[in-house]
This record gives structure tokens, C-alpha cells and sequence, in this order.
């Protein structure tokens, strides 16, 4: 019995925490204790109420100790029994204690809460509700309240539209919701595949119309400036066109503007052109352009110069 004792899987049992659920962890507990016992091939009743009060814990130890006998309990010997049942004496009396403990409306209450989690599978959600059910004492009615919660509970539209299917049962239910998870799934891997190519164009088309309703909204759209400075602009705000080449696709001092090696025709300044020139316009000299306009009629002949060549060619 030491050896078999000394490997033991099962830890204390907690009758402490959460004592409102304290009858179903016990019942839980039992049976896990009661496998375990037979595995090892422990049969009499001493050694299963020794185990049982060493390995149950303090806590249960000491509910065992101070609980009155139960009325179902043996504690007589006769011509049947030879030995006192002290293993199914303490079983009686501990869930006597523990079935005093229940309260079947919270747990009702705690099985109407349940609903599907996020990313959960729905199998494991109606595992959930199944293990609360068992809490509840429902009875025959467990696999139709069950059914009810799962649908009610769902994240899934569709599945909660099967509600008032009253030819499902719950096994198709689970079918149905497993069914739609695959497909869910399948779209979602779809869709990863199509934007690892690029949105197709018409959510492109979707998008820039949005955008273009938003911006005439808030004023933006309808001046030439703010338009442009609106598609290709910076973001913390509006940009204007270039001071020294009055381009609208880049601002001043840009690498790529075309004025930056660009002598201006009006001020003889390397950097912008004279459409952007910011110093005064210069004027032409009158007097310069007379003289010009002089020598240059200069050089025409007349009628009266060339009668006087005719008559010398002659002579």
C-alpha cells in the first residue's frame, strides 16, 4: 500500500474556493479518487478511508471530522457485517455536507450567460455549456435547454437563426455551425490571397470616392490649390505650387525642380524662372532702341540718292 500510495496522480481536493460549486467539484473529484483507488487495486474499506482522508486534504479532513453522522450511515455491526463501512460511511456523510451547498438558480443563471467567445470553435462552446448543464439538474430536459443556449449564444447570425428550427436536434446543430466555421474560413484565406496581389479595383474606386466625399465635406475640394495639395500633398497640411518653377507636384528647394539650375531672364539670377521672379520687371531703354531704329534707316536709300547715282552711271 505505501509504494502504491506514494504515486499518486491526484491532487487535494479545494472545498474552500467557489463554495457554491463545491458539490460538483466534489463529484468530480470522487469519481477521479475512485479510479485512481482502483487502478492501484485498493479494495478494502480501511485503506480506501485512509487514502481518502490523507490525500483529500486538510480542508476535507476536517469537514469529515466535525459533520454529525448521517442518518444512512452503518453504525452497528450485525451477522452480515463484521467490518464498519468507514470508507461508504464517510462518502455518505461528505456529500450529505456538499450537497447542502448548491444553488441550483446561480448555476441556472451562469448557463444563460454563456455565450460564444471570440475565435472560439463550436464544439468547444457547447462543451462548455454541456459541463454547466450537468450543474443545473436539469434532468430530461438537459439536451433541449443545451440546444436552446447554443443557438442563443452563438456569434454566428446564421446559427442563431436556427432557433426556432424545432425539427434540429443538436447533433445536426453542431453540423451546421462546424459547416459554417470551414466555409468562414475558406473566405478568409481568400481574401488574404487576394491582398497579397492588391485590392481589386473597384474597392480602389470605393476607397477615392469616400475620400473625395469626406474632403468636400470639409472644404477642401472646389480650390485649385487645396485640390491638388489634397492628392499629393503632405500630410499636416496643404502644400502650395513651387515659388521658383510654379510647379504643384513639389515645394521650394525640391532636388527634382526644373528652376534650379535656371538663369531668370529678368533678374539674371541662377534658381527660378521669370514667371516666379519676385524683383521688379525691367524696362527696355527708349533712347537705345531710337538709336538703333537711326542707323539702321541709315543704311536705306532714297529716291533722291538714287537719281543722283543714275546721272553719274550716265555722265
Amino acid at each position: 500500500m505505501d509504494q502504491r500510495a506514494r504515486d499518486w496522480p491526484l491532487d487535494a481536493f479545494d472545498a474552500i474556493t467557489d463554495a457554491q460549486s463545491a458539490k460538483h467539484r466534489w463529484a468530480d473529484w470522487l469519481e477521479q479518487f475512485e479510479m485512481v483507488i482502483e487502478s492501484k487495486e485498493i479494495s478494502t474499506q480501511r485503506e480506501k478511508f485512509l487514502l481518502l482522508m490523507t490525500r483529500g486534504g486538510q480542508q476535507l479532513h476536517l469537514i469529515y471530522k466535525n459533520q454529525p453522522q448521517h442518518a444512512d450511515e452503518v453504525k452497528e455491526l450485525g451477522f452480515v457485517r463484521t467490518v464498519l463501512p468507514e470508507y461508504d460511511n464517510a462518502i455518505i456523510r461528505l456529500n450529505a455536507y456538499f450537497n447542502s451547498k448548491v444553488n441550483t438558480r446561480m448555476e441556472i443563471e451562469k448557463f444563460r450567460d454563456i455565450t460564444q467567445a471570440v475565435d472560439e470553435d463550436f464544439t468547444k462552446f457547447v462543451l462548455r455549456l454541456r459541463a454547466q448543464a450537468n450543474r443545473c439538474e436539469f434532468g430530461l430536459r438537459t439536451e433541449d435547454e443545451i440546444m436552446y443556449q447554443a443557438t442563443r449564444g452563438a456569434s454566428d447570425e446564421k446559427v442563431r437563426e436556427k432557433r426556432i428550427d424545432v425539427k434540429l436536434s443538436l447533433d445536426q446543430l453542431m453540423q451546421f455551425a462546424i459547416g459554417r466555421e470551414i466555409l468562414t474560413e475558406q473566405k478568409r484565406e481568400e481574401k488574404k490571397v487576394v491582398n497579397a496581389w492588391g485590392p481589386p479595383k473597384d474597392e480602389v474606386a470605393a476607397v477615392s470616392e469616400k475620400w473625395r466625399r469626406q474632403a468636400g465635406r470639409s472644404g477642401r475640394i472646389g480650390r485649385r490649390d487645396n485640390y491638388r495639395s489634397a492628392g499629393r500633398g503632405n500630410r499636416g497640411g496643404a502644400r502650395r505650387e513651387c515659388s521658383n518653377c510654379g510647379s504643384w507636384y513639389h515645394s521650394a528647394g525640391d532636388f527634382n525642380c526644373r528652376a534650379k539650375n535656371a538663369e531668370c531672364n529678368n533678374c539674371k539670377i541662377v534658381g527660378h524662372f521669370e514667371v516666379k521672379c519676385r524683383k521688379p520687371k525691367m524696362k527696355q531703354d527708349k533712347a537705345t532702341v531710337n538709336n538703333v531704329d537711326a542707323s539702321w534707316t541709315e543704311d536705306i536709300p532714297t529716291a533722291e540718292s538714287m537719281m543722283k547715282a543714275s546721272k553719274v552711271s550716265m555722265a
